[in-house]
């Protein structure tokens, strides 16, 4: 740890006392003095009953807003996002128990420089530049819901996820041919018993029963019950798990802001 300059804020959960700057922008926030009579305009904006159809709008002009007040010392970026996905959460738009799994961090972290020139842009408050910002985020999280909606797609997700990172785990010599065939066919018949796997893993049953144990005892499969003979994938945690991860990447469905090392 010596020599680690760790972030810190000067005011730790207060408002700001002090002028600051926005990283990348010409622009500058309010004086201190200000900061919390505008947060708190922007906060009744925020929590103000408007029609459905103009929540996520909201939204995406109530993060603009905030970040433009920049109101803490440091952590602007990061709050601002959180109280995004809070917004969105609150309003039913990150059910992850449907297609509703939204995460604003999807669209501001895919092309940062992009995203600080919208908000920059949207500084003037002007309304066409607002139009134009609104119209960045709402496209993004469409984009976002149509990966979302993708995953949901088992022949996608079979094919053109699992079949693939057991490929690149075979590639690696994270698996041998036999157990990249057998994860294969497990992949795509999803309720595997020993017999299914007889291609794969060729030999007497005892000998079968051997390797498929290798692979529940490193945990890459499991039973589909407690108890039960017939297996599934187990795709975390797992070896599995970061060859999806990248394949995640490659397939676009990753922002960019989680492999930035800026």
């Amino acid at each position: 740890m010596a020599g680690l300059e760790r972030e810190g804020d000067h005011t730790p959960g207060a408002y700001r006392l002090a002028d600051v700057t926005i990283s990348g922008s010409s622009d500058r926030p309010p004086s201190p003095g200000s900061v919390h009579g505008d947060m708190t305009a922007l906060l009744d904006f925020i929590n103000a009953d408007v029609d459905q159809n103009y929540e996520l709008l909201k939204i995406a002009l109530a993060h603009h807003r905030f970040v433009w007040i920049h109101p803490f010392g440091n952590g602007n970026g990061r709050v601002g996002r959180l109280m995004t996905y809070a917004a969105m959460r609150r309003q039913g738009f990150s059910d992850t128990a449907g297609y509703w799994a939204l995460n604003p961090t999807a669209v501001f972290g895919e092309n940062r420089a992009l995203y600080y020139e919208r908000l920059e842009d949207a500084d003037s408050l002007e309304p066409e530049s607002l139009i134009r910002w609104s119209t960045y985020v709402l496209e993004g999280l469409l984009t976002d819901l149509r990966r979302l909606a993708k995953l949901g797609d088992k022949d996608f997700v079979t094919e053109g996820l699992l079949v693939p990172a057991i490929a690149r785990g075979l590639a690696s010599s994270r698996f041998t041919a036999d157990e990249a065939l057998a994860l294969t066919i497990i992949a795509r018949k999803v309720d595997v018993k020993a017999a299914d796997l007889s291609s794969a893993f060729t030999g007497s049953a005892a000998t079968r029963s051997q390797d498929i144990r290798k692979l529940l005892d490193r945990g890459v499969i499991e039973p589909i019950a407690k108890g039960k003979r017939s297996y599934r994938l187990r795709l975390a945690p797992s070896e599995l798990t970061p060859l999806l991860v990248r394949e995640l990447d490659q397939l676009g469905f990753l922002p960019r802001i989680l492999r930035d090392s800026e």
